[in-house]
């Protein structure tokens, strides 16, 4: 928040009130990231907005990252994360995994 321009400010009545992405259904998003060019690093930057754990896996130079997405965001998340390519496997859910397969079909047979 810039209040750098702020002239005047006032206290008034505390507002108790839940904003809707805090009350909406989180899906955990398991995927695995391939290292290859930075891909971690730039995974975790360009999920930055969601909720995200990372954890070095068995094989050398794969990361398991879980997303924590709003159930009302997965598509935009399907969208990017078919921007990493294969440096990004998506596990679990089915759904999301279903999704993903069916936008590459989609964009095979074009």
């Amino acid at each position: 928040m810039n209040v750098g321009k702020v002239m005047e400010a006032r206290v008034g009545m505390l507002m108790d009130v839940a904003l809707p992405e805090h009350r909406a259904e989180l899906v955990i998003v398991t995927c695995h990231v391939v290292n290859h060019r930075n891909a971690v690093d730039r995974a975790m930057i360009h999920f930055a907005d969601y909720k995200k754990k990372a954890f070095r896996t068995e094989r050398a130079n794969v990361f398991e990252m879980e997303i924590y997405c709003p159930r009302g965001d997965l598509t935009e998340l399907v969208i990017q994360i078919l921007s990493f390519g294969p440096m990004m496997q998506v596990l679990e859910p089915a759904s999301v995994v279903g999704e993903l397969k069916a936008r590459l079909a989609r964009q095979l047979e074009l």
